[in-house]
């Protein structure tokens, strides 16, 4: 076979395969390849207790298993923070969050919040463990924009002094869980950040994101 009907044989080849593959990722009608990117932030109290773990946060190191959540100490109010960007001016919501009770009883004090896209594929939930909550299970925009970060804040309720539930912790705290979705950023692994040496080993506060997440996505 001659180079030209090589040719002649592998563009209609390549032709196709382009086409097989539009039909697998189809863009909506009249919509726009848009990119988009989230931040959770700290949202209960200033001082770091205990940095990543699952569960309880002991003295004893042996006893902690790594995880998602942080643990920030003190009486306090606690929200869902997230701040996002987007790239291009065209949209002024990254999309949506869902703010939901799980339960409010003694020992079991839980609120969470979870982000979907603005074609309602979800994304990413935030879960906050020892919130006493009073809100009724609701929807909230996520705002953006082209031109930096834009925050998002939503009240969740104040923390729950579970003490004696169960763990060694005493007293109030938000035990904070990027549940999901996100990226971990930014704090000390428990090993580093743990009790009794807090003032020393957890140093970092909260002026740092969590976690982060970024997709692209078609939209309307």
């Amino acid at each position: 076979m001659t180079a030209n009907a090589v040719r002649r044989a592998v563009w209609p080849a390549a032709a196709l395969l382009g086409v097989a593959l539009g039909l697998l990722m189809p863009k909506p009608a009249a919509a726009i390849w848009h990119d988009f990117y989230i931040e959770l932030w700290p949202g209960g109290a200033s001082t770091l207790t205990c940095g990543w773990h699952s569960g309880p946060c002991y003295d004893d190191d042996s006893l902690v298993s790594s995880g998602a959540a942080l643990d920030w100490g003190g009486s306090s109010g606690i929200a869902f923070l997230v701040k996002s960007s987007t790239g291009s001016n065209l949209f002024a919501l990254a999309g949506t969050g869902w703010v939901s009770k799980d339960a409010q009883s003694t020992c079991d004090h839980r609120a969470h919040v979870s982000v979907f896209d603005n074609n309602g594929g979800w994304r990413a939930t935030a879960t906050y463990l020892h919130t006493s909550s009073s809100f009724t299970n609701h929807s909230i925009n996520i705002s953006t924009s082209r031109y930096g970060l834009v925050s998002t804040t939503e009240p969740l309720g104040t923390t729950a002094n579970e003490s004696g539930c169960g763990s060694s912790w005493s007293g109030h705290h938000v035990h904070q869980i990027a549940d999901g979705g996100w990226t971990l950023r930014s704090y000390p692994d428990h090993r580093t950040c743990n009790r009794p040496t807090i003032t020393t080993d957890c140093w970092v506060g909260s002026g740092y994101k969590q976690g982060d997440i970024a997709w692209s996505q078609w939209v309307p």
